[in-house]
């Protein structure tokens, strides 16, 4: 199992991971690697989350503020609704939520959902 963690030369893939995995491998070995994968991915995904915040909080010299639009279509990105749900529970129009979702992005100095609620969460925006 070889992995490799670095945030230097890539923001989007901050964690790579691959398993080599021998021919002559014994069935032993391979049930050992199929348990540990789901914690290997979690552990990554931590440290993916960590390096995004601390991205974040490099980048911030003052605090983050966002409307209060904002951070209603947040929190229903937090409890996994899409754009166009968050839309019809809004009363807005899917266009509407993705306008404050890149708001929310930029904002966070963030790419992606994950990364919103993340940071959002290590703020106590939401």
């Amino acid at each position: 199992m070889v992995c490799n963690y670095s945030t230097k030369n890539s923001t989007r893939t901050p964690a790579l991971c691959a398993a080599f995995v021998r021919k002559d491998q014994s069935s032993e070995d391979q049930e050992l690697l199929d348990g540990l994968t789901p914690y290997l991915s979690a552990a990554i995904g931590r440290l993916s989350a960590n390096a995004v915040v601390a991205k974040a909080q490099g980048k911030q010299s003052e605090p983050i503020v966002l409307t209060t639009r904002e951070k209603e279509i947040l929190q229903w990105v937090a409890v996994g609704k899409s754009c166009g749900e968050t839309g019809s529970i809004l009363g807005v129009t899917e266009r509407t939520v993705k306008f404050h979702l890149q708001n929310v992005y930029r904002k966070l100095a963030v790419v992606n959902r994950a990364q919103a609620v993340t940071v959002a969460h290590q703020y106590a925006l939401l």
